[in-house]
């Protein structure tokens, strides 16, 4: 099962609309890296979309759960390394989830330091 199939499943599922190519191709560009195939699929699946208690970053009009500006702003403090990109910040201690363009999902502290937590976003919601 995918990522977006198990998000849809939840029954406070919710979403902004998918994005267009073009949005995540410039996105990627701003941030200057590749996102995952499976972040990509869900950007143009759900734009963003909360389910399951999660709040995931993504492409569309809600800047609080932009995944470029959250992300440009946690690089700006120096806390997440160039090739990740936010996927959620945990309401705990400062303490947000990421991934990298081959999928992996990490766990990243105020301090900088992470922890792979996951092989996909799909292992991640499951866990």
């Amino acid at each position: 099962m995918d990522f977006v199939k198990r998000l849809q499943e939840f029954e406070d599922y919710m979403f902004l609309g998918g994005s267009t190519r073009e949005e995540i191709l410039n996105a990627e560009s701003m941030l200057d890296l590749q996102f995952s195939e499976e972040y990509r699929e869900y950007l143009g699946k759900c734009g963003m979309a909360t389910a399951n208690g999660h709040e995931f970053m993504g492409i569309g009009k809600a800047n609080r759960l932009s995944v470029v500006e959250n992300t440009q702003a946690l690089r700006d403090k120096v806390i997440i390394p160039k090739d990740m990109y936010v996927i959620e910040k945990l309401a705990i201690d400062g303490i947000v989830v990421t991934q990298d363009k081959n999928g992996s999902v990490y766990q990243v502290y105020t301090d900088g330091e992470y922890t792979k937590i996951a092989e996909t976003l799909y292992d991640y919601l499951v866990q």
